[in-house]
């Protein structure tokens, strides 16, 4: 099985959606990989604007769509299917709607349009294993457990002049489950480093927004009006819903209490990622070099969810093994159907 997902941002309705970002032609290096390894499965990730038209001359209509590019390219050898999936739905809590495609290798004897049919039939059940009562999980359910009140700060552990939240454990169910029997402070617990003003400033805005109703949405024009801001990402959390999508960029989700950016391990639980993993590199990059770089905060908001994955790929192993060990009903119609695939099987 080959999983990835090829860059996203030049497809990104955050972005630019550029065309000719060289970034889009990184798609072809991926189905050069499925050409030469030929695996079973191929499962491809990534966000909702690669199934919207690009204008392109160099296009048949002067349009081009990444997406049906792929599947155009990848049914030559695999029956493919598609899903546009919320992965709130799974107990991630941030609203994320992400594009899926599955393709199993022709003569495998798969429906693909079954691995979504699946996935959704099992959710309940992975909910269930994983300690998730409801979804959608909220923020506050989220990392209420890493707010400075409650923590205090220590001095960073890996950035001189930099302070940590000094956790003390879990406490909500989600939170327990992302603590995962972490011991001590979990990593990539480092705390921005806001000037007064700005710390005063942030806190204005987070009141209000609360006395606006406007949480998780962008700043108003008024209000950002009224702060002299330029930035239109600016978003201040609503404690009780799941976040908006996780970002690259630090600051554009404020802490829906405190007056502050949130830390590399809050944007990460935000993603589902358990606590023991740890993030490498630089915390944040600017200019040129986000070219050519992928901190840390890049890295958590570049991945999939791994509850999601973990989900999708439990269904993909579920699916592979029925093929190959039914019962016997069903063996029977397999040999009827796809007779050189199971003569070739052991």
């Amino acid at each position: 099985m080959l999983v990835g997902g090829p860059p996203c941002q030049g497809f990104s309705s955050a972005g630019k959606r550029n065309p000719n970002d060289p970034r889009n032609r990184l798609v072809e290096q991926y189905l050069e990989f499925v050409r030469l390894l030929k695996p079973r499965v191929v499962l491809i990730e990534n966000v909702r604007g690669i199934t919207t038209d690009f204008d392109d001359s160099a296009a048949d209509g002067g349009k081009l769509n990444y997406a049906q590019w792929i599947i155009k390219a990848l049914g030559e050898d695999y029956d493919v299917s598609t899903r546009m999936i919320d992965t709130s739905l799974f107990g991630v809590p941030q609203k994320r709607h992400r594009f899926f495609i599955i393709g199993f290798r022709r003569g495998s004897g798969i429906d693909p349009l079954q691995l979504f049919d699946a996935v959704e039939r099992h959710r309940q059940t992975f909910l269930r294993r994983k300690g998730i009562s409801s979804v959608p999980v909220s923020t506050k359910a989220a990392i209420s457990d890493l707010e400075v009140s409650r923590n205090g700060k220590i001095p960073s552990r890996d950035s001189a002049g930099f302070q940590d939240i000094a956790y003390q454990g879990p406490l909500t169910a989600f939170q327990r489950l992302m603590n995962d029997g972490w011991v001590g402070i979990p990593p990539d617990t480092r705390l921005a480093r806001h000037r007064p003003e700005i710390v005063a400033r942030f806190a204005k805005i987070i009141d209000l927004c609360h006395a606006d109703g406007r949480l998780n949405v962008s700043l108003s024009s008024e209000i950002k009006a009224s702060f002299g801001l330029k930035k239109s990402a600016i978003r201040v959390l609503d404690p009780n819903a799941p976040s908006p999508t996780v970002t690259s960029m630090p600051d554009d989700l404020i802490h829906y209490s405190e007056p502050r950016a949130l830390c590399v391990r809050e944007n990460a639980r935000l993603q589902s990622f358990p606590d023991w993993f740890a993030f490498k590199g630089k915390y944040t990059t600017g200019g040129e070099r986000r070219k050519m770089e992928v901190p840390r905060f890049t890295q958590v908001a570049n991945a999939v969810p791994p509850l999601v994955a973990e989900a999708i790929g439990l269904s993909v192993a579920k699916l592979l093994d029925e093929w190959q060990n039914p019962k016997p009903a069903i063996r029977e119609k397999q040999r009827l159907k796809f007779p050189e695939t199971l003569e070739a099987q052991p």
